[in-house]
């Protein structure tokens, strides 16, 4: 088992410090059921994200900058702290620089989000992992370093909240009760049920009122959508006769429409290759389950 391999299986035994606006069902990024379904290991395997790889490869340079600008010692590459008083709840710090003071090395594409320098004003989603990493550890302050596009170095700090971590504390407390119980968190978005229950069986219902009245007006929506569709092609022709090989057409001499040649690409001949050489290509196939279509019937 690699590093990422044996991080990535700890993690599953709590709820970790970058996992606590997830578990809130707060983050942009992770909801409640994507991280339920982390935890109970169901989650499709992902590749380490660009953003992820070179977060951990520049943490070392972000930390050492923040000490060299604030003379403050940070310890780092301890392991996993578990909270003796809500055991799970967990965190993989940073970097310590007191008992009482965790340090926290980010980077960030664009300060979006990040506000004056020193002050508190951070992402919403860090504002979480921090309070949850000082619940954990008992500390009092977060001293959070961050690169930003590369070449912007900055330093905020940010204090516990004993409201905020009350809320975090019960609502971590409500999600892994889900997970113990192997029960998942209700789906809100139409990809969290296509996600809940992406496996059919083969049985029948009965809809109630109100699933049989969507139904009839998605059929209805359908229907215009297939008009409108039609109206649009039907547009897209008579733009594209007085176009002809003109890639750009203006309006009153505003450019109001290209149509210009697509870079070319390369694809593989699949068809070819498997007639070829299908031995080879009977090595590299792997079986995947097939997706539920959802289809409006009568």
């Amino acid at each position: 088992m690699n590093d990422r391999a044996a991080w990535l299986e700890e993690r599953r035994l709590g709820v970790g410090g970058s996992d606590a606006a997830a578990a809130l069902g707060l983050s942009k990024w992770r909801t409640p059921l994507q991280l339920y379904l982390d935890k109970i290991g169901e989650a499709e395997p992902s590749e380490e994200s660009d953003p992820m790889r070179f977060g951990t490869l520049l943490e070392p340079i972000v930390r050492s900058e923040f000490v060299r600008r604030t003379g403050m010692n940070v310890v780092y590459g301890q392991p996993a702290v578990v909270s003796p008083v809500y055991p799970f709840m967990r965190v993989n710090l940073d970097g310590r620089i007191s008992p009482t003071e965790l340090f926290e090395a980010k980077t960030a594409r664009s300060d979006a989000g990040w506000g004056d320098p020193g002050s508190d004003d951070i992402p919403a989603d860090y504002v979480l992992q921090n309070q949850h990493a000082m619940i954990v550890t008992d500390a009092r302050v977060v001293h959070i370093a961050v690169l930003i596009g590369g070449s912007e170095f900055r330093v905020y700090r940010q204090e516990h909240n004993p409201s905020l971590a009350e809320l975090i504390i019960e609502g971590e407390r409500e999600f892994w009760r889900h997970v113990e119980t192997r029960t998942p968190p209700d789906p809100s978005t139409l990809a969290e049920i296509n996600l809940r229950w992406r496996e059919s069986t083969n049985r029948s219902i009965e809809l109630s009122p109100d699933a049989a009245a969507a139904v009839r007006r998605l059929a209805d929506i359908r229907d215009r959508m297939k008009e409108l569709e039609v109206a649009a092609d039907e547009c897209e022709r008579t733009v594209k006769r007085e176009l002809m090989d003109a890639d750009t057409a203006t309006v009153d001499g505003v450019v109001a429409v290209t149509w210009k040649q697509a870079k070319p690409s390369r694809a593989v001949d699949w068809k070819r290759l498997e007639a070829e050489h299908p031995a080879v290509v009977a090595q590299y196939v792997a079986e995947k389950s097939g997706s539920r279509r959802f289809l409006l019937k009568g």
